[in-house]
């Protein structure tokens, strides 16, 4: 993966909350994502892309077919990394006890 510009909402394997929101809208949503147009999304989104954790699809006839179509701007899926990446995070428990730093 040469030459990919992570944006600060991706780094050292870390994101931000705004960033696993993302993720999560285009996991569980067929339609676009209601802030497409904010920078912050925006960045998120192309990350994503990059990292091959999302992938752009269209609807024919009831069917979400890979790749993007002029007529239907903003409609993405997770890929089969992006799958195993929301397991993961469907799997850490919440915490017991917490503090606040």
């Amino acid at each position: 993966m040469a030459n990919v510009c992570i944006p600060p909402q991706i780094l050292d394997d870390r994101v931000t909350p705004n960033a696993l929101e993302v993720l999560l809208h285009y996991h569980g949503s067929g339609v676009p994502h209601p802030r497409h147009d904010a920078p912050a999304v925006a960045d998120a989104r192309n990350s994503f892309l990059q990292l091959d954790v999302i992938e752009p699809v269209h609807i024919v006839n009831s069917q979400v077919l890979p790749g993007a179509r002029d007529d239907q701007p903003g409609l993405f899926r997770t890929t089969d990394r992006g799958n195993a990446w929301v397991e993961a995070l469907c799997q850490v428990r919440i915490p017991s006890k917490y503090e606040i730093p």
